[in-house]
């Protein structure tokens, strides 16, 4: 009778049923599948929110470096003063003689460190090339100096922006577009400044395009 009862018991079991606390092959590798799936939906989730902060804060870097830039010009152009004949006053811009980009002119919009006598500074811009940036491409340069003394383009002058794959400058009057200007020749300010820049970035070409309009200031 207990013999009979043993065998039972020992033919009641089948191979792939766990018995007691112990777990068998099958359900460690489906344990194992499962946790895998979990993992990596985590890490693509994570992967995802980390490439996009670090795109918004790139974006975020390349349209500081624009809006510095911007920001000075309008100020500096908007306060654009020009007469004919004036010392010192000046409002040109266009390619130079090596084709590079510049933009001179007098503004009322002076930086106060200078401390230029009559409110008046003349203000050089130009865009050189430079191969040991970060990014390469060309870098603008800045000068500020008294009206009555010209651009010194040996002195540098400080850099503005860097990393900058192209700057151009279109003038505005009478209905026309011109990429040159000369107050001198025209006897007399641009209506408007367009202002059109690409910045190298991390994720290629950025273009940005914006227009100032001048204020009437010039006097005869």
């Amino acid at each position: 009778m207990k013999m009979l009862s043993s065998r039972r018991s020992c033919s009641g079991s089948r191979p792939g049923v766990s018995g007691g606390n112990g777990f068998t092959l099958l359900e460690v590798m489906i344990a194992v599948t499962v946790t895998s799936i979990i993992l990596m939906t985590v890490y693509g989730v994570f992967s995802s929110v980390s490439g996009a902060k670090e795109r918004l804060e790139g974006e975020g870097e390349d349209f500081h470096r624009a809006r510095v830039l911007f920001d000075r010009l309008g100020r500096e152009i908007r306060g654009a003063y020009y007469r004919n004949g004036g010392r010192g006053q000046v409002f040109a811009g266009g390619k130079d003689s090596l084709g590079r980009t510049f933009l001179t002119l007098s503004t009322t919009a002076a930086t106060p460190m200078e401390q230029h006598q009559g409110g008046l500074a003349r203000v050089h811009y130009l865009l050189r090339e430079e191969s040991d940036g970060e990014r390469g491409g060309f870098t603008l340069f800045r000068q500020e100096s008294p009206p009555y003394l010209p651009a010194n383009e040996d002195a540098g002058g400080y850099r503005m922006v860097s990393g900058i794959e192209s700057l151009e400058f279109r003038f505005y009057q009478r209905g026309t577009w011109s990429d040159e200007w000369d107050a001198d020749r025209m006897d007399t300010l641009p209506r408007m400044v367009e202002v059109s820049l690409v910045l190298r970035t991390d994720e290629g070409l950025r273009p940005f395009l914006t227009a100032f309009e001048l204020p009437i200031l010039e006097a005869r």
